[in-house]
């Protein structure tokens, strides 16, 4: 969660730089948030590794997510967006959670996390092990101190399209009102 923020708060830093407005951010036409909302939501929703239902309910989250993507594909970086999410949902759903090497989380200052996965984990992580497949695109990027958070192929992808999402819409122009009749035209 913090790694995201941070993303969002460094596109706005560039957005800023390039000479972009948060007004413009404000007034971009993003469809169907909601959808983004119950999918983000459906991730963090706790439950045993007894049951098939937090796996279910994971992979829901993950077709919320790609709904809302695609109905804003037209929006600048909502395909890497897209790309992440399909990485995301493709990875968890080949290994029924996303695997986790132990050197990932060593690297990220993480270790102390690695009792709780080798017992299970939860719905969403499990440490890697011989029967995962495709190790490579599941979470094997550690991010360090201060961040402590290992990433997946997926969510570069996904936070490259936030952040250029971000940037793009700082710098597009407000549109300004027209009179009836008249085109919308580009304020500077």
């Amino acid at each position: 969660m913090l790694l995201i923020l941070g993303a969002i708060f460094l596109a706005v830093l560039i957005g800023f730089a390039a000479g972009g407005r948060l007004r413009n951010l404000s007034a971009s036409r993003i469809r169907w948030p909601v959808l983004a909302v119950v999918g983000l939501l459906l991730q963090v929703v706790p439950g045993s590794v007894n049951s098939e239902w937090p796996f279910v309910l994971l992979m829901a989250s993950f077709a919320f997510l790609f709904a809302f993507a695609l109905l804003n594909r037209d929006l600048p970086g909502f395909w890497l967006i897209v790309v992440g999410i399909v990485l995301n949902a493709f990875i968890i759903g080949i290994n029924h959670g996303m695997a986790v090497t132990q050197s990932a989380l060593a690297a990220s200052d993480q270790s102390s996390t690695l009792g709780a996965l080798v017992h299970g984990g939860g719905a969403k992580h499990h440490l890697a092990g011989a029967g995962d497949h495709l190790v490579f695109l599941a979470d094997v990027i550690p991010v360090p101190n201060p961040i402590h958070q290992v990433l997946s192929v997926g969510d570069v992808f996904t936070y490259a399209g936030v952040m250029w999402f971000v940037v793009a819409s700082m710098r597009r122009p407000a549109r300004k009102a027209a009179p009836a009749g008249e085109p919308l035209e580009a304020s500077s």
